[in-house]
């Protein structure tokens, strides 16, 4: 398993130091997953949440992580908002939709359940629709 993924690894390490160092973009001739992944840059940040207003939630690590099964994160909300979290495998595309719709203050408990999914890196991210974002990335291993 560990062979399988060192490529991905190896293909996303320039673009994930370059998320971890703040770089906002690639240079033009980079497209496809590598150039999605990069457009994440909260992916390591330990609350990531983007926006000018007062931080209005937070979304926690996963854990496990890796994983092989499922895994939880705790999102934690200061104020009733509506709220969608949704993860995305490492091309960009929606495979699950862990919530949408109103949630009051609190902390929430998100079960990501990838048992039908292939091996691989999957971001969790949850945004509240008015610039608020939170991102988390997970690793399913076999």
């Amino acid at each position: 398993m560990v062979r399988r993924l060192l490529p991905l690894v190896l293909l996303l390490a320039p673009t994930l130091v370059a998320a971890r160092a703040g770089v906002p973009e690639l240079p033009d001739d980079v497209v496809g997953p590598v150039a999605s992944l990069a457009a994440i840059p909260s992916i390591y940040a330990e609350s990531a949440v983007v926006g000018d207003g007062p931080r209005r939630f937070s979304l926690g690590p996963a854990s496990p992580n890796p994983f092989s099964g499922t895994t939880r994160l705790v999102l934690t909300v200061e104020t009733a908002q509506r709220l969608t979290a949704a993860v995305f495998d490492a091309l960009g595309r929606r495979v699950a939709l862990l919530h949408d719709g109103h949630v009051a203050a609190g902390t929430y408990p998100l079960t990501f359940d990838a048992v039908s999914l292939p091996p691989g890196l999957y971001v969790i991210r949850v945004t509240d629709g008015q610039g608020g974002t939170a991102t988390r990335a997970a690793a399913l291993v076999r």
